[in-house]
């Protein structure tokens, strides 16, 4: 009885469980990275051997991070770079701890801290870039976001929120949840070298006073700029205005916070308390149904 108790599977038994029960895309997508990664150490004459350094393979994923492009020559999007030296550098560790018997780890260790911050610097580079930014949902026509813009009332507490979130998450490129992350001193007035403001309000989450740093240190600074010509599309003037209509008893650091319903018999307008995920995400929705458009077309996004 005890000796029939456990299975009998060999290590060679094991290894092939366990190969099999890879998923098929993961395989794929690791054999892909690969060879893209090999025909880069090919053309910069890198070699991995026994013998290499830790600080030269830190210094080819350096390289990597920053220059790997596409077969026909293109940048990566933003969103595929990130996985794509994370699987690079996960395969060279498992090849020199096999192979070599050598044990490092990228993710963690000193000597690649470089190439971690080339990877994130990269990622933001790629992020300010519209056509490499994530695109989950088909944009709104100009005439169709302005449309939206013009039925927000400003003169209501939601309103005015939603009305310069429509035109910052343009302005500011605000992808996925940064808008419900955003708090007050992500922003500053910009001044003269006589301490005169310049009109524009500079944004960049560096500024807040938790910043714990690292690769944030390398996020560039975004502009509200104002609006001359339409002043009630301004973003700086709805910025401003937005500032005003929070009392002394407003504590939270988030700039969206939840409206008052009974803000016409108090007077006040927002509540001490951020405005939540869920409800956030829904405001281009619900501006796009007020406005009559078809929000199952564009499937709703932010970005023309």
């Amino acid at each position: 009885m005890a000796e029939t108790r456990f299975g009998c599977a060999s290590n060679e038994d094991i290894d092939e469980i366990i190969k099999q029960s890879k998923p098929h895309n993961t395989q794929r997508n690791r054999k892909y990275i690969w060879n893209q990664f090999e025909k880069f150490c090919q053309l910069r004459n890198y070699v991995l051997t026994a013998e290499t350094p830790t600080k030269d393979i830190a210094n080819i994923l350096k390289d990597w991070s920053i220059n790997m492009r596409k077969i026909n020559g293109e940048e990566y999007k933003e969103y595929s770079l990130k996985p794509m030296w994370n699987v690079t550098a996960k395969m060279i560790q498992e090849k020199y701890f096999i192979e070599h018997q050598r044990d490092f780890n990228p993710f963690v260790d000193q000597e690649f801290n470089d190439a971690r911050q080339a990877r994130n610097a990269k990622r933001k580079i790629l992020q300010n870039m519209l056509e490499k930014r994530k695109v989950s949902a088909v944009a709104f026509k100009s005439d169709e976001y302005e449309k939206m813009i013009n039925n927000c009332q400003e003169k209501t507490p939601e309103g005015l929120q939603i009305k310069f979130y429509l035109i910052a998450s343009l302005e500011l490129a605000w992808r996925g949840g940064e808008a419900v992350k955003c708090l007050i001193h992500y922003f500053q007035e910009e001044l003269e070298h006589n301490g005169k403001p310049t009109g524009r309000i500079a944004y960049n989450p560096v500024f807040s006073k938790t910043c714990q740093g690292g690769y944030q240190k390398l996020c560039n600074t975004k502009w509200l700029i104002p609006n001359q010509e339409n002043p009630r599309r301004c973003p700086v003037r709805l910025y401003k205005l937005l500032l005003e209509k929070r009392t002394d008893k407003i504590k939270t650091d988030s700039f969206f916070i939840t409206p008052n319903p009974f803000y016409q018999k108090s007077g006040v307008l927002y509540k001490n308390c951020p405005v939540g995920q869920n409800h956030l995400s829904i405001w281009t929705k619900l501006c796009a149904r007020k406005s009559g458009l078809d929000i199952n077309k564009h499937k709703v996004s932010n970005h023309s």
